[in-house]
């Protein structure tokens, strides 16, 4: 998708054209992206995780580094363009470049009451707003570009957050892709609805209700009249209609207490239960052959006068129960 969206880049600004810069999260971090992305012409640069491709070197002093003791230090190893960093600020960290180069280039320095508890081993001197002295740390500069253009990702997934479409968890992988995706189309209509009307603005809610609205009025969202299914209706009124005359000596009686069906045990205990496969879907969504068989116990208070057997109240079990007989 990364990939897709630089290529569009390229073709809409084609040369000469000017040096773009991408600042990612770690969702999107590989170090295959970021050699892409460079021999193409585009600069990257992001945080990085486990599974980015960093070094296990690199991967060992992230998890090592802790702010008391080794604040402000940082380490790096170059793969082919990618510069490859884990340092320690606020907690320790793993970062990929192509554009900045902590080498050669100059820090930036903070307040060290902003980092309270944090390493002085690599602060320095320096004045404060008020003109007096105070104790400063470092921050490296491809961190402090990351934090400063990053905000509009940042904003982007809190508004996300606000109002999403997904209001479950689930068990298929590519349901909360499809709901991030319809929340990200929907966050960024938001966005340029308000740069583009400057007075008397609908708030996100009201703005997400318009949406709404909208969509319900289109002609795919008219409701149709769902036809009734001939199947399960007739098997509903067969199961109704219960057979109240006697055959061969055979009647209904009512117990006095409830008692488990023997037609429907039977049958269940004939179809036994299926194991569940590993990775097998657990919803009910999917046909029946592939779910868990569920035995059930359907309890009757009528029995056959003659046979003294507990049966449903229906067609199907008593059919089933004269067939037997």
């Amino acid at each position: 998708m990364v990939l897709d969206l630089a290529h569009s880049l390229l073709k809409r600004f084609p040369r000469p054209r000017p040096f773009y810069v991408l600042h990612l999260d770690n969702f999107f971090t590989t170090r295959k992206l970021y050699q892409e992305l460079y021999e193409l012409g585009i600069g990257a640069n992001g945080t990085a995780k486990a599974g980015s491709g960093i070094l296990k070197e690199l991967a060992y002093l992230k998890d090592v580094m802790t702010k008391q003791n080794n604040h402000g230090e940082w380490f790096n190893y170059v793969i082919g363009s990618v510069n490859c960093i884990a340092f320690c600020d606020m907690a320790s960290k793993a970062m990929m470049t192509t554009v900045y180069d902590p080498t050669i280039e100059e820090y930036a320095y903070f307040n060290a009451a902003k980092r309270p508890g944090a390493s002085l081993k690599y602060a320095k001197a320096g004045e404060s707003s008020t003109g007096g002295s105070q104790q400063q740390v470092r921050k490296l500069h491809a961190l402090d570009k990351y934090n400063q253009y990053m905000g509009g990702s940042d904003n982007h997934a809190k508004l996300n957050s606000f109002y999403s479409t997904s209001q479950h968890y689930h068990r298929r992988n590519w349901l909360p892709l499809f709901y991030l995706l319809l929340d990200a189309a929907v966050t960024n209509a938001y966005i340029l609805y308000k740069q583009s009307v400057k007075n008397n603005k609908l708030s996100h809610a009201e703005f997400q209700e318009e949406i709404a609205i909208g969509l319900l009025r289109t002609p795919g969202a008219i409701l149709r009249r769902r036809r009734p299914n001939l199947a399960t209706s007739n098997r509903n009124s067969r199961a109704k209609t219960v057979r109240k005359s006697s055959y061969k000596g055979h009647d209904w009686t009512k117990l006095d207490t409830y008692r488990v069906c023997q037609v429907c045990s039977s049958s269940n205990k004939q179809r036994g239960r299926k194991t569940r496969r590993a990775l097998q879907e657990t919803s009910g969504n999917v046909p029946d052959s592939v779910n868990i068989g569920k035995r059930t116990r359907h309890q009757t208070i009528y029995s056959c006068s003659k046979c003294s057997i507990p049966i449903c109240y229906n067609s199907h079990c008593w059919e089933r129960h004269l067939l037997r007989t």
